[in-house]
């Protein structure tokens, strides 16, 4: 298997995008600083990530700002290893999303291999509701990358998705 994942966080409040990233972050082991392109490299190098954030938020337009993340910890049992995070800002909408590979899928369970990511799904959709009561987020899912198609998805907000139990 080596298919991609995404996680998303659709219509994120303005207010709450620098303190869900503060609080996503914390639950990583380490994480890179922000990239993108079509910006001078001042504008992200050696800045803070609200100093980032907030860049993103006066910005005039749309733009994708990208930061690499180390073993984020969803649940006790359930890690990915490496990820991209992902700030999206489109017509003063923005999203976070996150996405990774099935190789990258860490469980601390003994589990069959075609068992792995619904296990991991239920532990993100729990991790996604977690983060959705502590800030304002208008919907989140997770899927096999692009989540925008969704048949396939694993899980929209609380409801489960076709991909679960295939």
């Amino acid at each position: 298997m080596n298919e991609m994942y995404e996680l998303l966080f659709e219509g994120v409040d303005e207010s709450d995008l620098f303190p869900m990233l503060e609080f996503i972050l914390s639950k990583t082991k380490s994480h890179s600083e922000f990239t993108t392109m079509g910006f001078p490299v001042d504008v992200y190098h050696e800045k803070t990530d609200e100093e980032v954030v907030e860049f993103i938020t006066k910005l005039k337009g749309g733009c994708i700002f990208i930061k690499r993340l180390i073993d984020l910890r969803v649940s006790d049992t359930s890690i990915i290893r490496n990820l991209a995070l992902r700030i999206v800002k489109y017509q003063d909408l923005f999203d976070i999303d996150m996405v990774f590979n099935y190789s990258d899928i860490n469980l601390d369970l003994d589990c069959l291999e075609d068992e792995r990511v619904e296990l991991l799904m239920y532990n993100l959709q729990e991790f996604s509701y977690n983060i959705s009561k502590k800030f304002t987020v208008k919907l989140y899912c997770a899927g096999v990358e692009p989540t925008y198609d969704e048949e396939m998805r694993y899980f929209t907000n609380e409801n489960t998705g076709p991909m679960m139990g295939r």
